[in-house]
């Protein structure tokens, strides 16, 4: 299987072209991602640690899963299949927003959808080296005592806390 391919867009978020995952890295190209946010039907949400592989914060906590929108395919397709990628559900998904992420190395931009399942989750080991799901006001203190993703902190207060 080949390397990955995402669709590099404008400051509109107008498709311009096409870039492999690497070149994309390397250039710090205007890309698409998706995050969405797992919650069980208690209201907790899914953290995880990232795996020290991952290409980009490896070894980090996140509150969302997702990833890489590939090319020519819809924010909403891309969230489905991150969360049956690294989640193995496939729960209904409500989109909230989008918005432009910006961190050093990295900017693209991100579709934010929620979801809520069951709790029964199956993590991904090449992507989730640990998950599990807290409530809010435990992700908070988390927020100053783990290694978090960047914009986790700005994006958990956008949209979770």
């Amino acid at each position: 299987m080949g390397e990955e391919l995402a669709d590099v867009v404008d400051d509109d978020d107008h498709v311009v072209r096409v870039a492999s995952r690497s070149e994309i890295r390397a250039h710090n190209l205007l890309h698409r991602g998706v995050f969405v946010v797992c919650r069980d039907q208690g209201g907790r949400v899914y953290v995880h640690r990232r795996t020290p592989t991952k290409d980009i914060y490896p070894s980090t906590y996140d509150v969302t899963v997702g990833g890489l929108v590939i090319a020519g395919e819809s924010y909403e397709s891309a969230a489905k299949r991150e969360l049956m990628e690294e989640l193995s559900i496939e729960p209904p998904l409500r989109y909230v927003d989008r918005y432009l992420f910006e961190a050093p190395g990295l900017r693209f931009f991100g579709a934010v959808f929620e979801t809520v399942c069951d709790g029964t989750v199956t993590p991904d080991p090449a992507e989730i080296a640990w998950g599990g799901f807290l409530f809010v006001d435990e992700i908070r203190t988390k927020l100053d005592e783990w290694p978090f993703a960047a914009g986790v902190r700005e994006f958990f207060e956008r949209y979770i806390g």
